[in-house]
Parts: C-alpha cells; structure tokens; sequence
C-alpha cells in the first residue's frame, strides 16, 4: 500500500461527510487535502482512543518528532511520507503542525478551561490552524482569507463542543 492509499483508506474509515467535497477538485489539491485530513484522524484517534494518559502523551511526543522528520525530508509514517509532497508545493509550515499537536495535548490535560481565551487557543490548535491548512492547499488568493479559516475553525469547534455538553 502506498502512502497515499493508507491516507485515503484513513479517510474512508472515519465516515465523515468531508471525503465527498474532495472529489470537486485537482487530484493533486484532494490528495494533499485527504493526507492532511488522515493526519488529523491519526493524532485524533490518539486522544478519543487512547485510554492511558502516558501512552497517548507519549503517542503525541512522537508525532511532534514526525514532524521534525516530515520537515527534515525523513518521514517514517504513510502519512507524513504522504504530506512530503505537499508541503512545499502548498507551504504548509512546520509550526501549524505542531499547534495542532499541542492542541491535542491541551484536549488531554484539560476538560475545562479557566477563561474563554484558553478555549479560544484550544479552538484555534484542534480547528483554526485546520482551516488555515485547508485554504492554503485549496490555493486563497486574498489574505483576509486566512483569517476567515483561522475564525471558522473556532467557531467549528466551538459549535463542537456545545453540540457535546
């Protein structure tokens, strides 16, 4: 199985509605669309499906050295070997990828947050920094674009999380 293939295959496990908007554009634009959505099911999965605290950090601290590697041009996992051909192409930076790890992490430390800035940072690492991601593959061309994305991915996931209390 190629790494493409393993990332549509991720897509397709997850059963979201997503996979069927990617089929409107380039093939090269849904295969980096699709490999960055399988990378958000992978470091998903690892806070919905990881019981043991340590492991699921543990889980996350490797995914950080991924990116390292993803950047370094040494990726090991299908995924990242996957978003290689996209990050430069697209600019996707480095740092995105690590926000949004570090906002995996915020979902395992806390289930509350103190004040609505922290929940809007936390907003911004699982869903903002998701959108930014996307607009850049699928290629803005005005700047305000970015932060419309970065604004939707907070109200995505805040409307998430009023949907789940």
């Amino acid at each position: 199985m190629t790494p493409i293939q393993y990332c549509y295959e991720k897509v397709t496990e997850s059963k979201s509605n997503f996979k069927w908007t990617f089929y409107f554009i380039s093939k090269n634009r849904r295969d980096a669309l699709v490999s960055l959505y399988a990378f958000c099911r992978e470091i998903d999965d690892i806070v919905d499906n990881t019981i043991d605290l340590e492991v699921a950090t543990a889980k996350i601290k490797w995914w950080k050295g991924e990116i390292q590697r993803l950047f370094h041009e040494t990726p090991q996992h299908p995924v990242t070997q996957s978003l290689l051909n996209f990050i430069h192409a697209y600019e996707l930076n480095e740092a995105y990828f690590i926000e949004m790890l570090d906002g995996m992490e915020m979902d395992l430390k806390f289930n509350r947050y103190e004040s609505f800035k922290q929940l809007q940072l936390y907003c911004y690492r699982v869903a903002g920094v998701v959108g930014i991601l996307c607009v850049k593959i699928l290629g803005f061309k005005n700047q305000i674009t970015l932060k419309y994305a970065h604004d939707l991915g907070i109200a995505l996931q805040l409307t998430n999380i009023v949907r789940d209390v």
